[in-house]
């Protein structure tokens, strides 16, 4: 059996739509658009095409494909962009270095609506990895709490570039330094 949405002409999975038109329904989004998935021409022209105008205040869902968690995507010479992070750079002309980014995440563009699949040029904002988990964790959407301290209680301290505790890792060299001190001291 066909999709019922005219023109496709794929097999029918759910709600007598293909997989691609019923995923739009169960994302709250218009299936027609999705006729049209394959539209040709700038970067700028395919995110217009997918990105609904619509109240100011009210997230923006994509239109277009979203990815396995959630976001927007869309393909740009042979890569995988997320939507969010496109509009981001086309409204506010890119992404700016945030301070104390880390180099494995850089800067990231938050979603302060919550909602990963909206394009809202207003509801986003730049900020590091670190800022991203703690608002994460303010809103209890993280499935670990963001930890502060280490299992014996040290402070883990801000942006000290290195992972773990550093108290522990001190406590770690001193008892190698020990143990190699002894050691020699046997030795003689």
């Amino acid at each position: 059996m066909e999709c019922v949405i005219p023109g496709c002409g794929r097999t029918s999975r759910t709600y007598g739509m293909c997989r691609g038109h019923a995923g739009r329904v169960e994302r709250g989004v218009d299936p027609l658009p999705a006729l049209g998935r394959y539209v040709r021409g700038s970067l700028y022209e395919r995110v217009a095409h997918f990105t609904p105008h619509e109240d100011v205040g009210s997230c923006w869902v994509w239109g277009g494909s979203i990815g396995k968690r959630g976001y927007g995507v869309i393909d740009s010479s042979g890569k995988r962009l997320y939507a969010h992070r496109v509009v981001f750079e086309m409204t506010r002309g890119g992404i700016p270095d945030t301070p104390g980014a880390d180099s494995a995440h850089g800067t990231v563009i938050m979603h302060t609506c919550d909602n990963r699949a909206c394009v809202n040029p207003g509801h986003p904002r730049a900020g590091t990895q670190r800022e991203n988990l703690r608002d994460m964790a303010s809103k209890g959407r993280g499935t670990k709490p963001l930890k502060d301290t280490c299992p014996y209680g040290h402070f883990y301290g801000l942006g000290n570039g290195t992972k773990g505790c550093p108290v522990c890792a001190h406590e770690r060299k001193r008892a190698k330094r020990h143990q190699v001190w002894a050691r020699e001291i046997i030795q003689q």
